[in-house]
């Protein structure tokens, strides 16, 4: 469908001279309006979005600021009359979270003293506070912290809607490093051999992170005793690692 780029506003905007149909990077359609100003040359101008004036133009009267114009098959663009619905604020926030996947996101935790599990969102969780040791059920299980608990979930919730959206899931049961994977890292990081595998394949080979790893080849964990280690260092980078067996 053809839109026009420059229009005569109809009722009830009429009391603007001319109209000029442009599209903003959202991308949507707006109108901007113009009447020339008495005794000057220059014009007074707003702006008003298509799908609310075409909206307006077919019931008669301007619309209230209550009132959401919104374009039932999500296509922005698509400005014809029978594409257009009116929503109360509410309504269409509800719209944007169920089409968009808007919502808060939750975990799934296994608790480490009952083993239950529990949810909990995921800004109250260990994955965002680094000050909490770990996430239990209940004031009680956090007492006796008997282990630490496992994230087995997380997902997206929308609390207006009621609706669980996928998340992705965690390993309950992590590998657990040892003293042998760690001399290996540190034997098979040879940044001059073509075969040198990089910090990211070592990450998902071992199950832990890059920071843990780079801690790893520097030094500052998994620490040997300090005769048995020397580090060299070029530039501030990692030339090798070499342990006296």
């Amino acid at each position: 469908m053809k839109y026009p780029k420059r229009i005569i506003p109809k009722f009830p905007y009429d009391e603007w001279e001319n109209g000029t149909v442009v599209i903003n990077k959202e991308p949507r359609r707006n109108i901007a309006l113009y009447t020339k100003l008495e005794n000057s040359k220059g014009y007074k101008r707003t702006t008003v979005s298509y799908a609310r004036y075409l909206m307006s133009v077919s019931l008669g009267r301007k619309l209230k600021t209550n009132e959401h114009v919104d374009h039932i098959n999500g296509d922005k663009l698509d400005d014809r009359i029978e594409n257009l619905q009116i929503l109360t604020p509410k309504e269409n926030n509800l719209k944007a979270i169920e089409e968009n996947g808007l919502g808060e996101l939750f975990l799934t935790i296994r608790c480490g003293t009952c083993g239950n599990n529990f949810e909990r969102a995921r800004r109250n969780s260990i994955l965002v506070n680094k000050f909490i040791e770990s996430n239990y059920c209940s004031r009680e299980c956090a007492g006796k912290r008997l282990a630490p608990s496992k994230i087995l979930k997380e997902y997206r919730l929308d609390k207006h809607l009621g609706k669980y959206r996928s998340g992705r899931d965690y390993n309950p049961d992590p590998y657990t490093l040892t003293w042998d994977d760690v001399r290996e890292i540190r034997k098979r990081f040879k940044i001059w051999k073509e075969d040198c595998p990089s910090i990211q394949e070592l990450s998902d080979e071992y199950e832990i992170s890059r920071h843990t790893v780079r801690s790893i080849l520097m030094g500052r964990s998994w620490k040997e005793p300090v005769d048995n280690t020397r580090i060299i260092k070029y530039s501030g980078k990692i030339a090798d690692i070499v342990f006296n067996r």
